[in-house]
């Protein structure tokens, strides 16, 4: 791995508060839970543990898709939608959305009514979903089994897959070796090692427990600056991006700069943007890893009493060259407007677990414009 330079971060708590920074807007939020407030309890107890990540079994959640206007700091909500556990959405190439559930992907119409639903035995603690870049097939992070797994969305046949235990996670933190299947389970056993055969019908809908995972992939995409296929990988237990080759699955570190958990990948100003979650930052880096910018919310104020040493944006939301929206789990919806240097804080349901944002369809199709600059839909 190369060596990475050190770059000053952008500290945005000297920008300007204002109360404009993309004021009237409308957006999709992913709620992925309503229970914010425990989930935040819990957070802070791990913490002290020195762990990031469930160690017990829990229930599962209900979440949410709301419809809200960002308006005069506050989160606005117009209407909404109950799931399991939602954690990402992408657009359908034909119509409506593809969000996914703790352990399926669901195709909804505009009114969040099911069209589709897309399941596998190894899908569980479903993260994010990105398209192919002729929109034929679906790429889907299975957190819950170390896995990721390409679909094609017309047939739901499984056009590839990939386990982070067959390609260098592994063992796991008890120093047992995971497996998938029976072959590989054989194989562990002829080594002389711990084996664990893997059988999801034993685990259910969340799959491992966070802290058992031996990588806990949270974002997959295509590389859509190139041809080659490749998929990249953002592994949370390490804090850093890997190069998958499709061909094979060998798994290659592009980028080790980040701290635990990081989130959010996508493209932006032909390059990537991530956000390091733990650290409450963002990084914008070049199309081959080279970091370019990065900003901190650390000295921002707004948090939640109790958080004061604890940071968890859990991710920044490209509209528009310079225009984002972050989500930060202890202080709300922050507009930052990077040309204008500038920032607005938006308050939002205390219960709401806010996973993943997207601009409404709405806004696009009235052409609106936020600080007179029309909102790019870089999600789709």
């Amino acid at each position: 791995m190369r060596e990475i330079a050190v770059i000053e971060a952008v500290d945005i708590s000297q920008f300007k508060k204002t109360d404009n920074v993309l004021n009237n807007s409308e957006w999709l939020l992913v709620v992925k839970s309503q229970d914010q407030l425990e989930r935040r309890r819990r957070m802070l107890e791990s913490r002290k543990g020195g762990k990031i990540g469930r160690v017990n079994e829990r229930p599962t959640s209900i979440g949410l898709l709301a419809s809200v206007t960002l308006q005069d700091g506050m989160c606005v909500l117009q209407d909404s939608k109950e799931f399991r556990e939602p954690r990402h959405i992408r657009r359908h190439p034909e119509h409506g959305y593809l969000i996914t559930e703790i352990d399926c992907v669901k195709w909804i119409d505009d009114r969040g009514r099911v069209i589709r639903e897309y399941r596998h035995p190894f899908f569980a603690f479903l993260h994010t979903i990105d398209l192919s870049p002729n929109g034929k097939r679906m790429l889907i992070v299975s957190s819950g089994y170390d896995a990721c797994f390409e679909i094609e969305i017309e047939t739901g046949d499984v056009t590839w897959e990939w386990f982070a235990w067959d390609h260098g996670f592994n063992p796991d933190g008890e120093d047992f070796w995971l497996a998938a299947n029976i072959e590989q389970y054989q194989q562990y056993l002829a080594q002389k090692k711990k084996t664990l055969l893997i059988d999801p019908a034993q685990y259910g809908e969340q799959g491992l427990v966070t802290a058992r995972r031996t990588a806990h992939p949270n974002v997959a995409m295509y590389d859509h600056y190139g041809e080659s296929g490749d998929i990249l990988l953002s592994i949370a237990h390490d804090g850093r991006i890997y190069r998958v080759k499709q061909d094979g699955g060998d798994a290659v570190c592009v980028c080790d700069c980040l701290s635990q958990m990081p989130h959010g990948l996508q493209p932006y100003r032909d390059g990537w943007l991530m956000t390091n979650t733990t650290l409450g930052e963002w990084w914008h880096f070049s199309v081959d890893w080279e970091p370019i910018f990065r900003a901190s919310l650390t000295s921002l104020g707004g948090k939640v009493e109790g958080t004061e040493e604890v940071e968890w944006v859990q991710q920044v939301v490209a509209v528009h060259d310079g225009l984002l929206l972050c989500l930060d789990a202890n202080r709300g919806l922050i507009g930052v407007d990077m040309c204008q240097r500038a920032y607005t804080l938006y308050q939002v349901h205390p219960n709401w677990c806010i996973q993943d944002a997207m601009p409404s369809k709405r806004t696009f199709e009235h052409n609106c414009t936020v600080d007179g600059s029309r909102i790019l839909d870089v999600l789709s």
